[in-house]
């Protein structure tokens, strides 16, 4: 069995042909396009189409499309029930009926940080675990909790939220919610160049992919900012992981890739705040990479298709 995967992000929409026997593998590159973050809902989806339409020659079978997306989802409609400013006008979006209605195939809809922890858990960094954290730093925050082998979607499919937690470092920095305070503000990669604004004024950068490169070139004021933030976002995770007692947590996205300095402030963060029978709790980097939410929709189809 072949399915078209796809995941939308702040950053980007990605898709690939997804070949499901033993378990789900990615067939061949990625198909990738810069997400229209801020064009709204009809340009964010040219781009999936786009992405999706480039992986269909008339002689590709496929038998269904599952898709990862930012955003909060009903997974039995597809449909997109809330998401933040990171995607404008993404709220209410029917994603999974416009997608089967253009393609005549069955489709199926989830959060792409779940999905992201689907792949990881299953056959990833958190294989084995029953209990687990999966935390997404990127453009946003998200996360996912793993509980019993399986995600918990909360009561509205809300849960994961991680960047939404507070933390004093965010005090009064507008989040992507509306609301300010959030770790999410300062220690996502699009935060990050504002936390380095309010600790280095008269030094801007404009993205944390700049910040993470001057630290990495020895800039003393980008680390700093890099550790701050990693810190604050392990004094987070602590204080998550003492209310759901994790195995392990795991960390993937863009900004996981900012080198030593930010994990071992991350890590010194999060001894600052959990419970000590949780400090040999193990903060590890995922191991699939942007294949991880692709793999996890596939999961979601399969799954979704044997009920």
């Amino acid at each position: 069995m072949n399915l078209v995967c796809v995941d939308i992000g702040g950053t980007k929409v990605a898709a690939s042909i997804v070949s499901v026997f033993n378990q789900p593998q990615l067939q061949g590159e990625l198909s990738c396009l810069a997400t229209p973050a801020t064009e709204g809902r009809e340009a964010v989806l040219r781009a999936i189409t786009t992405a999706i339409d480039r992986l269909l020659p008339p002689n590709q079978a496929v038998t269904g499309i599952s898709i990862a997306s930012a955003g909060v989802i009903d997974r039995a409609s597809g449909k997109v029930t809330a998401a933040t400013d990171l995607l404008c006008g993404w709220a209410g979006t029917p994603l999974g009926e416009l997608i089967s209605k253009r393609y005549k195939l069955p489709v199926t809809v989830m959060n792409d940080v779940h999905a992201h922890a689907v792949g990881e858990f299953r056959i990833g960094a958190g294989k084995g675990a029953k209990h687990g954290l999966q935390i997404a730093v990127g453009t946003g925050i998200g996360g996912a909790l793993i509980c019993d082998e399986k995600i918990q979607s909360g009561a509205s499919g809300i849960s994961g939220h991680i960047g939404h937690v507070s933390h004093p470092l965010a005090e009064k920095m507008l989040c992507s919610c509306g609301k300010t305070g959030h770790i999410e503000a300062v220690c996502s990669g699009s935060g990050l160049p504002r936390l380095h604004s309010k600790l280095f004024p008269d030094f801007p950068l404009s993205s944390g992919r700049e910040v993470a490169a001057a630290a990495l070139a020895g800039d003393r004021r980008a680390r700093q900012t890099l550790v701050t933030a990693g810190t604050a976002l392990g004094n987070s995770i602590g204080n998550i992981a003492n209310v759901v007692d994790p195995e392990v947590i795991v960390i993937s996205g863009s900004v996981a890739r900012a080198g030593e300095a930010w994990w071992n402030a991350v890590r010194h963060g999060y001894q600052q705040t959990c419970l000590p029978a949780l400090e040999n709790v193990e903060i590890v980097v995922g191991s699939l990479g942007s294949a991880a939410p692709l793999i996890g929709a596939a999961y979601n189809f399969i799954e979704d298709q044997n009920d």
